[in-house]
């Protein structure tokens, strides 16, 4: 019980150290890129196609920082399931369904 409580811990530790750093460093990159890439575009020194990847690898980083919430706050749910003295992964199976399936 006590290592489950620990690997708990850590894995809410590690998964919101995921999510800040997204916040804080992957998103605001990803949006200047894409500012960037914007501003270029009209400027006509790259082409639509080009102004599409930048926008792609925006949503890819986007879709990561969602992600990365997910992760977050299956582990919270996980740590505090484990708190009120439930077993760990009870939170997962239900946090890792695929959507549309109930």
């Amino acid at each position: 019980m006590l290592s489950a409580a620990r690997a708990a811990r850590a894995e809410l530790e590690r998964a919101r150290a995921d999510v800040g750093s997204s916040r804080d460093q992957a998103l605001p990159a990803g949006r200047e890129a894409l500012r960037q890439a914007a501003l270029d575009y009209n400027a006509m020194q790259i082409g639509l196609f080009d102004l599409l990847d930048a926008r792609a690898a925006a949503i890819d980083t986007e879709r990561r920082h969602v992600a990365a919430l997910a992760a977050y706050w299956t582990a919270r749910a996980n740590a505090e399931l484990l708190a009120q003295g439930g077993t760990a992964g009870a939170a997962v199976s239900v946090a890792s369904k695929p959507a549309g399936e109930h």
